[in-house]
């Protein structure tokens, strides 16, 4: 890429409606920037298969991938920005609850999860611990690859089709068409949607806002409630290109 070349944002997002959701009105907005989406199709953060590897590396060796990829260099990239679903991971072990009249593996309810069986409770159990500690690596973090790449961390909860639709255990089926139809429906930018589902701020600073949010999605059962902090991302681009 020259040096004249737009810099790249680069979006890992878990699957294409957070695409579908976000390119357009990015790519609008930010003009200056070359906005592309990296699909990760899966939970990173939340990968039992991938329990022993460390968080940053297993991010790390994606952005790599892609950069190779691509043909970038990691000066061609102004930021990363990773948006995961939290899947209610911050619940305490107690609210991870059996049914045995439940069909489905796993339901998210108000105040709990939901499952059949001991085997997928201890599952559950076993993924909120990882996932919840990785959130926590990453969110701490404002740049990876060494100190060469900004980095943030956002978040849907207890994911994107519970925030736009208030769904509580949407269907895979049919999920991008919906998030375009919604986007054709809506009378306001999605960045002004989504402030809605913002925690009720005490701070001022956007670095306050950002921590202050993941401090609030992280208590008690908030991971279940309907929340976001994804509209932050698009103050934080504004920052990054001033």
């Amino acid at each position: 890429m020259s040096k004249q070349a737009k810099k790249v944002v680069l979006l890992l997002v878990e699957g294409a409606c957070e695409e579908a959701l976000l390119y357009d009105r990015i790519r609008t907005l930010f003009t200056n920037n070359e906005i592309r989406f990296d699909i990760i199709k899966g939970d990173i953060l939340g990968d039992l298969k991938q329990k022993n590897a460390h968080i940053k590396n297993l991010v790390g060796d994606r952005v790599k991938n892609y950069i190779n990829k691509m043909k970038l260099g990691t000066t061609d990239i102004l930021s990363i920005i990773q948006i995961a679903d939290t899947d209610g991971c911050f619940i305490e072990e107690s609210a991870v609850v059996i049914n045995d009249n439940q069909e489905k593996l796993t339901l998210y309810n108000a105040t709990t999860i939901s499952v059949p069986n001991s085997n997928q409770q201890q599952k559950i159990i076993e993924r909120n611990k990882l996932k919840s500690k990785n959130i926590h690596t990453m969110r701490t973090l404002n740049s990876i690859l060494s100190g060469k790449v900004n980095y943030q961390l956002y978040y849907f909860s207890r994911a994107l089709e519970h925030v736009l639709f208030n769904e509580a255990n949407p269907e895979t089926r049919y999920k991008v068409r919906e998030v375009e139809d919604f986007l054709e429906r809506s009378q306001m930018p999605i960045e002004d949607f989504l402030s809605y589902f913002l925690p009720n701020f005490s701070t001022s600073t956007l670095d306050e806002k950002y921590l202050e949010s993941w401090k609030n999605i992280s208590t008690d059962v908030a991971s279940l409630d309907r929340s976001t902090n994804v509209s932050l991302l698009f103050d934080y681009l504004k920052t990054m290109n001033d």
